[in-house]
């Protein structure tokens, strides 16, 4: 069997799996694998060739295995993710008042118009791969960035076939176990949050036991993992308490941590819109010279200026069927169609620039895209749908972060770029109408409010959503945008004049700030962890990293198993 073939094959074998663990974990938590598969999914794709094919493959193979299976974990972002979030949203407040079309939510089977409207919104995420393809050199070569996930799946790659299959049994067992047994528990979570509100109101701390969650912050560098534990504990000690303080939300007695989290959603996405702006504008004042030639470069070379112009072309089509269906809004000023599409491309490039440092972007940068649109003075639900990043469907921000970590994993592994993002993109769609199919299912079997397909967590983003879609009041807390500009410079200052905090990324601080305090204060644990590793030498760094690497796909495996047990009404 030729070996492309051979790869795509153990890779739909990994990713129909995968795909359903990603639908369902995604609806009850509202975390998904999707961002981590590219890490995890390596390992797996050791496992089947040497179960099924008898064999090992070679390193660029693996990688061409392991990103059909990936696919699959990022078309749930879009499709079953979103076909779940909407029905909520639909289930909460009337869709017509609203706008929100049937073919966007649950309405008791599947329609030609659902696969029609999701394939195009997927297809519109994917113009993000083709920036990063027409931008990798530039963000790569050119900034040197280090994409950490990408970096971490070459190293999954390479540990699979180099440490000895009996440690890799070991530390694989290790981590799933640990992932079930936690898991089986419900997650144990120590929250003191609400004795904190008689003392400090708005002030959470929490200790989560997402044994996922504290790898994967094993395998990012040092700086990213102490800059997101800063962000997240500096956002929930500091900053919402003081939001509490001037009476911008309300903190109440007994309220514990998701309580608070739920409660400051306005300011948390205001403080984010604020950081943001800045720290955008910074970016390009600094780089300017170097994004200057790049893009002079990318226009020059043929294969890169089609890759750059056909995404463009993609989203300044999707920012103009949103405008069709807003354009008669007597708030909606036509001057804003370029200005979101501006902002949309921005927002792509940046986000490839976070997450050359961070590994993920998550939706750290999003919320700008939201102020934009709600600032046009856009009314109803289909100008978010088609054209917010944040709380719409087209996502071509992530794709386009998830895009530089593949390219990054390619070059390591010596597999061409080309066939790697092109495979890529092509498994995103062929999963898509599956995916979608998945969450209809699970919609089907168990409807928005039984206890084994628990929703309840989409309750307060949802409640924001139709806020938002109605008009926007309280959305956006202004003293917030405010707060979160100034927190740039001040922290932008401490990495420049503290010797102890030099080389930490200011967009790792934006990332800990959209993650919860249980969060926050494991990727605190996991930065110790690492400086105490690398302080006892190379070795042992070297070492920590390859077995957090395989924990990391067990821990990954148990979710699957997790999520199966959950379906089943086992746990």
């Amino acid at each position: 069997m030729p070996r492309l073939k051979r790869a795509v094959v153990v890779g739909i074998i990994i990713g129909v799996v995968m795909g359903f663990v990603d639908t369902y974990g995604y609806a009850v938590t509202g975390y998904t694998t999707a961002e981590l598969s590219l890490v995890i999914t390596p390992v797996l794709v050791m496992v089947v060739y040497r179960l099924l094919m008898k064999s090992v493959p070679p390193p660029g193979e693996q990688l061409l295995a392991s990103l059909v299976a990936v696919g699959s974990s990022l078309s749930t972002t879009i499709t079953s993710g979103m076909y779940i979030t909407y029905t909520m949203l639909a289930a909460m407040v009337d869709p017509e008042t609203i706008g929100l079309p049937q073919w966007l939510y649950y309405i008791g089977s599947l329609t030609p118009m659902h696969f029609l409207f999701y394939i195009f919104a997927t297809a519109s995420s994917l113009s993000g791969v083709l920036l990063a393809y027409a931008f990798s050199d530039h963000f790569i070569s050119k900034e040197r960035l280090r994409y950490p996930l990408g970096v971490a799946a070459s190293l999954s790659i390479f540990i699979s076939r180099a440490v000895s299959s009996k440690e890799v049994i070991l530390v694989f067992a290790t981590g799933l176990l640990t992932e079930l047994l936690l898991g089986v528990l419900g997650f144990p979570l120590l929250d003191i949050t609400p004795s904190l509100q008689g003392i400090v109101p708005g002030m959470t701390f929490a200790v989560g036991s997402d044994v996922l969650v504290f790898l994967l912050a094993l395998m990012l560098p040092l700086s990213v993992t102490a800059g997101v534990a800063l962000g997240s504990i500096s956002m929930f000690s500091v900053v919402l308490p003081v939001m509490a303080f001037a009476g911008f939300f309300a903190a109440f007695p007994g309220m514990g941590v998701y309580d608070i989290v739920s409660s400051a959603a306005p300011i948390t996405s205001s403080f984010i819109i604020g950081y943001v702006i800045v720290i955008t504008a910074f970016y390009f004042l600094s780089y300017r010279g170097a994004f200057l030639s790049s893009l002079r470069f990318i226009t020059k070379t043929r294969e890169t200026r089609l890759s750059f112009f056909v995404a463009l072309t993609i989203q300044l089509l999707t920012i103009i069927l949103a405008s069709v269906l807003i354009v008669q809004n007597s708030y909606f000023s036509p001057v804003f169609v370029p200005v979101i599409f501006f902002v949309s491309f921005l927002l792509s490039i940046v986000t490839m620039r976070m997450v050359g440092d961070t590994g993920t972007a998550s939706q750290a940068l999003l919320p700008l895209g939201t102020a934009t649109i709600l600032v046009s003075g856009a009314r109803g639900a289909m100008p978010y749908v088609l054209a917010d990043p944040y709380t719409g469907v087209p996502m071509p921000q992530f794709m386009a972060g998830t895009g530089m970590n593949v390219i990054k994993a390619s070059e390591k592994v010596g597999a061409p770029k080309r066939q790697a993002v092109g495979l890529l993109g092509l498994s995103v769609m062929m999963f898509a109408p599956l995916t979608l199919l998945y969450g209809h299912v699970l919609l089907s079997t168990y409807g928005i409010s039984s206890s084994r397909l628990n929703l309840s967590r989409w309750i307060p983003i949802v409640a924001w959503m139709s806020s938002l879609y109605s008009g926007g009041e309280g959305s956006i807390v202004l003293p917030a945008v405010v707060t979160g500009a100034i927190t740039f410079f001040i922290v932008l200052a401490l990495t420049r004049y503290l010797k102890s905090l030099a080389g930490l990324s200011t967009f790792a601080f934006l990332l800990g700030t959209t993650l919860t305090p249980d969060m926050g204060i494991l990727f605190a644990a996991a930065a110790l962890v690492k400086f105490i590793a690398y302080r006892m030498g190379t070795d042992v760094y070297e070492a920590l990293l390859a077995y957090a690497s395989i924990a990391l796909a067990g821990a990954g495996a148990g979710i699957m198993i997790l999520t199966f047990m959950s379906a089943l009404g086992v746990v």
